[in-house]
């Protein structure tokens, strides 16, 4: 391939300058969201990237004349496209292709997922945006950083990286790492923002896939690189911001290694790649939204309730969009179930019921979010012995996941409404709440599982305030045998008090943060 405009003759320099448009106006397409125009556009700027390297002598008249005419018309498209900010609109086809990268116009690069559950293949990748999500520009790469960047492998890497986008976009993940991965084979400097870009691209999807290995391999090598170009350019006069921009490329691979990390369950080291992070990002840089969300999640994944309830309020302050959104909605929920956990009930109550009014707005009816606000509001009116309210508030929620099917959370409300009811002295309704729960807590652990002995132990007690001392012993009896105890009266105080404070956490089934 040749190496300078003057080689490869004047036909090769209007090749160039074509494919330098057509990247840049398929640039701008992607960032309207016109995805299929897009690509139509990079894919004509590989062909032309084609004929450059067979046909970079001839100067036919005919080819010439051609690209030059389309040359003229992109021109003009562009110039449309710079004046009109609502110019293009998608087509029918291109907006029900929307609902599967949805995740771009809602969310931020770098968010860790509430829950560490790495092995949801089908949802996974949806819901995570790439950290490295901004296609390559070509000629203003070549016009502010400098011939180098324009030459052929530049604008190669560039178009597959930026395909690659699109195919993340729409869901194919193993098109897009494909893509990544060509756009990688063909570097020539391995410290290239490109290079380095689609690295992490490319582990980022392998972890999505559930290969973690392969993640970690990719990102490490792709942090590796950005940390030698900077050291070797720290000592040199080096532009600041070049410096800035490889500062924030390693950043964000501190974010993507801070994930592998948390998704692998070993959250101190998510904790350092995370406080890493923030001493490479800048400060107007969104990544530091998505670091703020990070932190209060691993904080709150290892028990630190003050830290984490200062990370989620710096999340919900500096969040950028609109408020209707599902990490918002959970950030409010952590939130007020930590300042509840603090023992602040009563502040706790208004970010429950902001996370509960973003779920009702976003979620369909009957989803297992909104049970979770009202499970947490309920739980938070029982202990400020608003009864009647938070009973209200359980059965709806019962309610909801009657309807899902969820035994296991049907057992958790059960249990803090037949709490409730004990305490109302309703005891004949308590009872009949803890029976249900027996039932599940056999059907899912089995009939001698130490969980069945404590329901049982429950019931047990019940029975004796209901003076029905026959089906009381019985209770105890069953519980005994399954406990291989002896003296029921050992048993007395422990039962007196498990009766008096149940508390929902007390069930396996309870959640984690």
């Amino acid at each position: 391939m040749a190496q300078s405009s003057n080689e490869i003759g004047l036909m090769g320099g209007l090749l160039r300058r074509y494919v330098y448009v057509l990247n840049d106006v398929g640039v701008v397409l992607y960032q309207r969201d016109a995805l299929t125009e897009a690509m139509t556009l990079f894919q004509e700027a590989v062909q032309a990237m084609i004929l450059l390297e067979q046909n970079q002598h001839i100067e036919h008249e005919k080819i010439r004349c051609a690209v030059q005419e389309k040359l003229e018309l992109l021109s003009h498209y562009q110039a449309r496209l710079e004046a009109d900010e609502s110019f293009p609109q998608p087509c029918a086809k291109e907006a029900q292709r929307r609902a599967a990268w949805k995740w771009r116009k809602c969310g931020l690069p770098g968010l860790f997922l509430p829950s560490a559950t790495i092995n949801r293949k089908e949802q996974f990748a949806w819901e995570t945006p790439l950290v490295f999500a901004d296609p390559f520009l070509v000629s203003q790469a070549a016009s502010s950083s400098g011939p180098d960047l324009a030459e052929p492998h530049f604008v190669c890497e560039a178009l597959f990286f930026n395909m690659a986008l699109i195919h993340y976009c729409w869901g194919n993940t193993e098109q897009s790492l494909a893509l990544f991965e060509l756009a990688v084979s063909i570097v020539t400097h391995d410290d290239s923002h490109v290079c380095i870009a689609s690295l992490n691209n490319a582990g980022w999807i392998h972890c999505c896939l559930g290969r973690l290995q392969n993640g970690m391999d990719l990102i490490m090598r792709a942090l590796q690189r950005a940390r030698t170009w900077r050291r070797q350019h720290a000592q040199i006069l080096t532009p600041q911001e070049q410096l800035r921009v490889q500062d924030a490329c390693i950043g964000k691979a501190l974010i993507n290694l801070g994930f592998l990390h948390y998704a692998l369950g070993e959250l101190e080291e998510s904790m350092t790649s995370c406080l890493d992070a923030q001493d490479y990002l800048s400060l107007d840089d969104e990544n530091n939204i998505s670091l703020l969300w990070n932190l209060a999640l691993l904080h709150h994944h290892q028990g630190q309730a003050r830290e984490a309830v200062q990370h989620y309020k710096g999340f919900l302050e500096q969040w950028p969009h609109p408020q209707q959104h599902s990490y918002v909605a959970t950030a409010w929920h952590n939130l007020g179930t930590l300042v509840h956990e603090l023992g602040h009930v009563d502040h706790a109550m208004k970010p429950l019921l902001r996370a509960l009014a973003i779920r009702r707005t976003m979620c369909p009816k009957n989803h297992p979010a909104t049970s979770e606000s009202l499970q947490q509001i309920g739980r938070a009116l029982r202990e400020r012995d608003n009864y009647g309210d938070a009973l209200r508030v359980l059965e709806e929620a019962l309610s909801i996941e009657r309807t899902l099917d969820s035994s296991l959370q049907v057992a958790h409300i059960l249990m803090d409404m037949g709490n409730i009811y004990q305490t109302l002295n309703r005891l004949d309704e308590s009872v009949l709440a803890y029976k249900e729960v027996l039932r599940i807590t056999r059907d899912v652990f089995g009939n001698r599982h130490s969980l069945v002995a404590r329901i049982l132990l429950i019931l047990g007690n019940l029975f004796m305030e209901l003076r029905r001392v026959a089906d009381a012993m019985a209770a105890y009896g069953e519980a005994m045998r399954i406990q291989g105890q002896e003296n029921v009266l050992q048993l007395d105080a422990f039962t007196s008090h498990l009766v008096s404070g149940v508390r929902l956490e007390e069930h396996p089934s309870a959640s984690c943060a």
